[in-house]
């Protein structure tokens, strides 16, 4: 069960914003929230750990597809949040 466990950050990504980051907290929030809850079937889990992370739980998947929707999530938001060659982290 733990390998379907993965951990989602924005850390990476505020670092992109630097200065900028504490105007664009709340978009990022959003726009990360609404792109984990997409990927979430219908045992799934969320939940939010620390400022900047999500713990998610993919209930019903192999360990390897559940890193494979971490990383397509955590790029969408990426993507959404700082353009074509931006990316969220993943990890378990």
């Amino acid at each position: 069960m733990a390998s379907k466990v993965q951990l989602i950050g924005l850390d990476q990504i505020k670092e992109s914003f630097g200065e900028k980051w504490p105007r664009v907290v709340a978009r990022a929030d959003r726009i990360a929230e609404r792109c984990i809850t997409r990927s979430l079937g219908d045992r799934d889990i969320m939940t939010r750990v620390q400022n900047l992370s999500f713990l998610v739980l993919f209930a019903d998947v192999p360990q390897e597809e559940a890193r494979l929707r971490c990383r397509i999530t955590a790029n969408e938001i990426g993507k959404q949040l700082i353009g074509e060659n931006g990316a969220g982290s993943c990890s378990r």
